[in-house]
Parts: C-alpha cells; structure tokens; sequence
C-alpha cells in the first residue's frame, strides 16, 4: 500500500493511495477515504468491479 505524508504546519497526515488523487480531495467523503487505509482499498476493489462490470456491458471506460 503506498502512502503519502502530507505536512499541514504543525501537524501531519498520512494519505494512502486510493484510485483518485488524494492531494485533490475535496469532498468529507473522499478524505475520509485517502485517510484510511481499508477505506482505500475498499474504495479500489468498488471501482475494479464497476469497471469490470461496465466493460462487460459493451461500453469502454473513460479515462
């Protein structure tokens, strides 16, 4: 699992690699997930499967 160490003034914040930019997390929720590790893998898991899914029904996935 990567992960990234984000420095905020004083304090620190360990981003784990989720399918989407973690430095460009705006939403609760997507911070929520950068911040976890098992959110993150979940994360990737859902979007691997969504893909797999969509591919199967004949459209491409955009990138």
């Amino acid at each position: 699992m990567r992960k990234f160490l984000l420095v905020l003034g004083l304090g620190a914040a360990v981003l784990y690699s989720a399918s989407f930019d973690c430095q460009k997390a705006k939403t609760e929720v997507e911070k929520l997930v950068c911040s976890d590790e098992k959110l993150a893998d979940y994360q990737k898991e859902i979007e691997g499967q969504y893909n797999l899914l969509y591919e199967m029904s004949g459209k491409k996935i955009r990138e």
